[in-house]
């Protein structure tokens, strides 16, 4: 089921799929994934000459610099004209605006209509599988919503029942001591 939504400044597209999730894809989309496609790689000055000199951007900063003065043959330096539309910065590709959720509390004030949940690093299997949980009931996509599945399913107690103190002798200890 498509609708279209005539907008002055944005025209929006509701594409329904068939998990029931609704993504957002319109005209300003379409424009940044062209821009995107014109925007050349900028490459570090000499970086092609040099292995010592890493790939990674810096500004040319030579008196002499033919890169910095943009003479013609030479890579192209980094612009404000590479820019992407203002509305579609910082958003996901499926058209979300991306938020980092590190607890149950952040999950319970996202709005599933404009956007998407990505499950920062640091958070634990079980906290994990704990927003995962969460994030289904109220409808909510996840962009990472990987478990380690050995975690997830045993309990602490559990985990520290598979080593066995007959593994472990006195004897190796004390001839370390």
């Amino acid at each position: 089921m498509t609708l279209k939504i005539g907008l002055d400044k944005l025209d929006i597209q509701i594409i329904q799929l068939i998990g029931g999730e609704v993504m957002i894809e319109g005209k300003l989309l379409r424009e940044r994934k062209k821009k995107k496609l014109k925007k050349p790689k900028f490459r570090r000055q000499e970086s092609w000459r040099y292995k010592r000199v890493k790939k990674s951007w810096r500004r040319p900063s030579g008196i002499d610099s033919r890169m910095r003065q943009k003479k013609k043959g030479l890579p192209k330096s980094v612009n404000v004209g590479y820019k992407g539309p203002r509305e579609t910065r910082n958003l996901h590709p499926l058209g979300y605006r991306e938020v980092l959720v590190h607890n149950l509390k952040e999950v319970g004030m996202i709005n599933p209509d404009e956007e998407i949940v990505r499950i920062a690093h640091t958070v634990g299997a079980r906290k994990r599988s704990q927003i995962i949980d969460n994030a289904e009931t109220l409808g909510i996509t996840i962009i990472n919503p990987q478990v380690p599945l050995e975690l997830a399913e045993l309990s602490e107690t559990e985990r520290f029942e598979d080593i066995e103190l007959e593994d472990f002798e006195l004897e190796d200890f004390e001839e370390e001591i």
